[in-house]
């Protein structure tokens, strides 16, 4: 939150944070100089500002925490101006290491799997494919402009023989563990 609200400060953008943990809020404020003023310490389900009120929504790895990721896109790009922007990060059902590990587990005859990491708090209820936007875009008034999906990172050390095709394969199949996606509000 912090990182991405100061971004946008120095580059002039007039912005509102919505942060649903205080602890985070607190430590952008102290530690990164971000203006207390400008964030709004609440969930996007529980957030509310009129229609029509924003050029740009950044959302970076947000979506997969939310119960319901349609009815927040529909919140969100009622927020929108027209023509306006969303850029969302979430975590790629397509990742091709999730889908080897699968894969794995299968042949050895359990029942476990990789998908909708981390195993932590807060954990992820969702991925998604840029095709789960293209559909969801028709629902929400929303196109997809751009989209594209990244590999992810790797150890520094002792892999580099199979990470570096894995990468390359994983950027030609478009079955990276990101998903970075820019959607425009429809003038419907």
């Amino acid at each position: 939150m912090g990182q991405t609200i100061k971004a946008l400060e120095t580059f002039g953008f007039d912005y509102y944070g919505i942060e649903p943990s205080s602890h985070f809020i607190d430590y952008g404020v102290k530690y990164l100089g971000v203006d207390p003023s400008k964030v709004i310490c609440t969930s996007i389900e529980e957030a509310s500002f009129p229609e029509n009120s924003f050029d740009f929504i950044y959302m970076g790895a947000v979506l997969e925490h939310i119960a319901d990721p349609s009815a927040a896109l529909n919140k969100l790009v009622k927020w929108l101006k027209p023509k306006g922007l969303i850029f969302v990060d979430v975590p790629s059902s397509n990742y091709l290491i999730a889908h080897l590990i699968n894969l794995y587990y299968k042949m050895i005859g359990t029942d476990y799997v990789t998908n909708i990491s981390p195993f932590h708090v807060p954990f992820h209820l969702y991925e998604f494919s840029h095709i789960s936007f293209l559909y969801n875009g028709k629902m929400n008034g929303y196109d997809v402009v751009e989209y594209e999906y990244f590999p992810g990172t790797f150890p520094k050390k002792g892999i580099e023989l199979i990470a570096t095709p894995l990468k390359k394969i994983m950027e030609i199949t478009q079955s990276g563990m990101q998903l970075d996606l820019w959607i425009r509000k429809r003038l419907d």
